[in-house]
């Protein structure tokens, strides 16, 4: 197993479980993961930075009856962002090395201008937030 999707069993699948994660709670977390108002290019970034507050907000309101219960959510943020950047790390690393091929879409989707330069390497880890280009 890679080293990659034990990070994700151990990391996330686990302390997800341990926190019997309501339907609620997942999309709320997804949405302040996935709507990053702070991306290059970016047209429409208030509405963005609204939506993504209005989710943190849902969240605060779904947890409100477990005290300490929206900072732990919170908290798998910061693995959850972690894993992902490993994870586009060992895919652009693979393609390059020529070890997979990964759909052109796909990595222009995850990579942005990356996948086009070809074998320039990703922004350091953990030094912006993670922008999915549409």
């Amino acid at each position: 197993m890679s080293k990659v999707a034990v990070r994700i069993l151990e990391e996330l699948v686990r302390p997800l479980k341990e926190l019997n994660i309501t339907d609620t709670e997942f999309v709320c977390l997804k949405t302040i993961v996935f709507f990053a108002p702070d991306c290059p290019g970016l047209q429409c970034a208030q509405a963005v930075r609204r939506l993504r507050f209005q989710a943190q907000v849902l969240l605060d309101e779904a947890t409100s009856e477990q005290r300490g219960r929206f900072g732990e959510l919170l908290l798998l943020l910061t693995t959850l962002q972690s894993v992902a950047w490993q994870m586009l790390e060992q895919l652009q690393l693979m393609r390059l090395l020529g070890r997979a091929s990964v759909d052109s879409l796909l990595m222009e989707m995850l990579l942005g201008e990356e996948a086009t330069r070809g074998s320039e390497s990703l922004p350091a880890t953990g030094t912006q937030q993670m922008c999915f280009h549409p």
